[in-house]
């Protein structure tokens, strides 16, 4: 499903062995190496595995079919939400915009797995094996769906990482503009990003994603998310204007990410939110 917004006005994790050292500060120049699927160029850092502390767990869902895990979870949006309204800015904007800062401020969800075929040391062994490797990127973008102007058909919008809202809501403008002069369903997600959809009508409490068929690799560890409807819980018996909270969902490769790391990054993520006031005037 597609947003329908078109029509709208942590630090980092401690105990990891990455070789080269990882800068967790981003800019909005492009940067040097070309990443699979982006047409950005976004340098990435590669983990030693071999000293990695999450070496086991890595190791365990690496090779499984089905690696990717989620959950659902309601975030407090008042700040961003009522400042939007003050100053006509679209909110999916915003909400794309605190999303990508957050990931940008959150080592663990820059990982990244790659995976190329290995021919065997067995010259009578014809088969191929699998070699992965983990990186994590500098930068993190975010793609996602963008309902189309007939109301009906959806594509995909990659949208740009930036500091600055400002700068945010000018290239996401942009990129929508441009989107609508397509067809098709245009950018497919990059390792180097986040991608998911936005489900303005639907206040869920979980979600399921679709995946291609099996002529299509699918890259689990690129995080998968979903916005949901943004509900008004009203304060009549305080006599207070209304609050406001949305659900949303998020999934990510088991072998890059526990429970420990998704419940960081959400708190980071809501900080964020609640720290719209500010984030959002850059």
């Amino acid at each position: 499903m597609a947003d329908s917004s078109t029509n709208n006005k942590g630090n980092k994790d401690q105990g990891i062995s990455v070789t080269n050292g990882v800068n967790d500060n981003y800019n909005d120049k492009h940067d040097k190496d070309v990443t699979k699927g982006s047409s950005f160029m976004t340098e990435c850092r590669e983990v030693d595995v071999a000293t990695w502390n999450r070496k086991p767990a890595f190791d365990f869902f690496a090779n499984s079919p089905q690696p990717a895990w989620g959950v659902t979870v309601r975030l407090q949006v008042t700040n961003a939400k009522k400042l939007c309204q003050q100053h006509g800015w679209s909110y999916f904007h915003a909400s794309l915009f605190l999303l990508q800062l957050t990931a940008n401020q959150y080592e663990p969800i820059r990982y990244r797995i790659r995976t190329k075929a290995r021919q065997s040391d067995d010259d009578n062994d014809t088969t191929q094996q699998q070699q992965q490797k983990v990186v994590v990127m500098d930068k993190i973008h975010i793609d996602s769906t963008v309902l189309r102007r007939d109301g009906e058909t959806f594509g995909f919008v990659l949208f740009p990482a930036s500091h600055s809202f400002a700068t945010f809501r000018q290239t996401a403008t942009q990129a929508i503009d441009a989107f609508h002069q397509s067809q098709g369903l245009e950018d497919m997600a990059g390792e180097d990003t986040m991608y998911g959809t936005v489900l303005p009508w639907i206040d869920f409490t979980s979600f399921e994603h679709a995946m291609p068929g099996p002529k299509i690799s699918v890259n689990h560890s690129i995080p998968r998310f979903v916005f949901g409807k943004v509900v008004a819980d009203s304060n009549s018996n305080t006599g207070q204007s209304p609050s406001y909270s949305q659900a949303f969902c998020l999934h990510v490769h088991h072998g890059l990410m526990d429970g420990l790391h998704m419940g960081r990054f959400l708190e980071l993520y809501q900080t964020n939110l609640d720290n719209a006031e500010h984030l959002l005037q850059t």
